[in-house]
């Protein structure tokens, strides 16, 4: 169904206010609810027709198989409660960064996982197959705990130097490795160093990351590995750490709360695409999600 916005006299007064708040600087996505959700492409807001999609709105954007944000396409929008005839309530906003750890499990996962519950967090376990055997139970305790596996190959071999072939089952590998021990499949893919040329015919979601700690670094100081986090965050970056150093869990205690300090709400991977409701499909390669489509 298609709403003219000419034809509405109170819609126009709606959207004349919510454009003079203060707020609407911040917004990036949110969901317009007077009777029914609607929603506003503000880009060209000479000629808007407000559409209800009854919720099934796909605001996923792709060049090639690359998912990345498009500010071209960006769409804006905005919650509002209306009682009695007058709005009570402009958007509230809700800003989301996805935590994953690569190269476990190891003798720290099960400090880390405590210190991820102490602190009310998600994230997304990308393991390798082969540190899995003799760690089952931490295996299983991290899906207990409700966060995410994610493959991240079997033995850390470059994907670079093997065949599309090869890479396919180290994957599988690992997948039945995980499937075995707590009956579910990985929700993605990492490959080790990041590299996916050479990747293809994959059944996983291919998540690299936004923001590399470099806990893994010795070079780099605690200091810069907190700052390579939280310097320049934004709605929807995937950051990169690691749960083989002893250091990357003293430094997430700290990190936890700074994050949380600059408004963010810290999820696992695929639970930050659900959230924003944006597809998240076998083959595609993943870096963020800057769509700030928030479900409520």
């Amino acid at each position: 169904m298609v709403i003219d916005k000419e034809r509405s006299s109170k819609f126009k007064q709606i959207i004349n206010y919510i454009f003079k708040s203060k707020l609407i600087k911040k917004i990036a996505l949110g969901t317009i609810v007077i009777s029914v959700p609607f929603f506003v492409n503000i880009n060209n807001t000479e000629n808007n027709n407000i559409v209800n999609e009854d919720d099934n709105i796909n605001t996923n954007t792709q060049s090639n198989s690359v998912v990345f944000s498009d500010l071209n396409t960006r769409q804006y929008l905005i919650k509002v409660e209306k009682n009695d005839g007058n709005i009570s309530k402009v958007y509230e906003e809700k800003k989301l960064v996805a935590l994953s750890f690569d190269d476990g499990p190891s003798k720290y996962t099960e400090e880390l996982l405590k210190i991820l519950k102490d602190n009310d967090v998600t994230a997304t376990f990308y393991v390798l197959g082969s540190n899995i055997e003799n760690k089952e139970e931490v295996i299983q305790n991290i899906i207990d705990n409700g966060h995410e596996i994610g493959n991240h190959g079997y033995g850390h071999d470059n994907p670079d130097n093997l065949t599309s072939k090869e890479i396919l089952k180290d994957i599988e590998k690992t997948n039945e490795l995980i499937n075995n021990i707590t009956g579910k499949n990985p929700t993605s893919y990492r490959p080790p160093y990041g590299n996916s040329n050479n990747v293809s015919n994959n059944k996983l979601p291919i998540v690299l990351w936004t923001k590399d700690s470099r806990d893994w670094d010795k070079k780099v100081s605690d200091e810069d590995v907190i700052n390579n986090i939280i310097n320049d965050l934004d709605d929807g970056h995937i950051i990169l750490m690691h749960d083989t150093y002893n250091r990357s869990i003293e430094i997430i205690e700290r990190v936890i709360p700074l994050i949380k300090e600059m408004g963010y709400d810290i999820v696992s991977v695929k639970e930050m695409f659900e959230l924003k409701e944006i597809p998240f499909e076998e083959g595609n390669i993943y870096f963020q999600t800057e769509n700030k489509k928030i479900k409520y």
